[in-house]
């Protein structure tokens, strides 16, 4: 009855699912979209991988060193396959935190 009493004053008494499996990766930075940081350079601090519906995207903690705010620690989901690949390279030979720019052309997304 203790546990009941303790919910009812407010008091917390467990851990949630988005404080232990689930919720953002990166759940302190500012989420952005992929078109706010095309041919800006980055960078990438750490990275998370998650599977969505049509298949497996890169989450990047960045920030943006020539910026007002160069401190303020940002996200953004990317699916494009290279840029995936080489982030997760980056990651496995704990190269991060890496300077990076993501490019388009007609077909591929890139981090250069």
């Amino acid at each position: 009855m203790g546990k009941i009493k303790d919910k009812i004053a407010g008091k917390k008494t467990h851990k949630t699912f988005g404080e232990t499996v689930g919720g953002r990766a990166f759940p302190d930075a500012t989420e952005t979209k992929l078109t706010d940081i095309l041919n800006v350079q980055i960078l990438v601090l750490d990275v998370a991988f998650k599977a969505m519906q049509f298949g497996e995207v890169a989450i990047l903690l960045y920030t943006m060193p020539d910026s007002e705010k160069p401190e303020e620690k940002c996200s953004v989901l990317v699916g494009g396959e290279v840029v995936r690949r080489k982030v997760k390279e980056a990651q496995e030979k704990k190269l991060l935190p890496l300077l990076g720019t993501i490019v388009h052309d007609e077909v591929y997304y890139d981090i250069v």
